[in-house]
């Protein structure tokens, strides 16, 4: 027997825009769908705050977005980061600096030092293998 609960999470911003997330979770699957449905919640909860911290730091004129990946800990998230071009005609990536993220870096400063751990005892190809099993790097959703 399978017993199903479905749930909605809305997530406000202090600004008052609302994502919601819809989900079951089945009794016969709850592990996987537990994971799945809180990995679309973070997603969702990151992007929107990535989006507010953007907002805030604004202070130029937005000229382009790119899409990129930031490596946590024990999560990714893909988020189209704006780039704003000053008064004095240099540009900026705010989100990038409000992260402490430096030009080029993919990873936190956490993630680093979690794989750092791992490979000091392990070979490269031992240490990918776990990296890549222990890091998820797209939810699917």
């Amino acid at each position: 027997m399978t017993v199903t609960v479905k749930h909605s999470i809305t997530l406000t911003t202090e600004n008052g825009k609302e994502i919601t997330i819809e989900g079951q979770i089945r009794s016969d699957h709850f592990e996987d769908d537990l994971t799945g449905l809180s990995q679309e919640f973070r997603e969702a909860l990151a992007k929107q705050t990535f989006s507010e911290f953007e907002n805030k730091a604004k202070a130029g004129v937005s000229v382009r977005t790119e899409k990129r990946r930031y490596q946590f800990q024990d999560f990714s998230i893909e988020y189209r980061r704006r780039t704003f071009r000053m008064a004095d005609g240099s540009e900026i990536k705010p989100l990038d600096e409000l992260l402490g993220f430096e030009k080029y870096q993919r990873q936190s400063l956490k993630a680093i030092e979690q794989v750092g751990a791992i490979a000091s005892d392990l070979s490269y190809r031992k240490t990918a293998e776990i990296i890549s099993y222990g890091l998820v790097q797209d939810s699917g959703h």
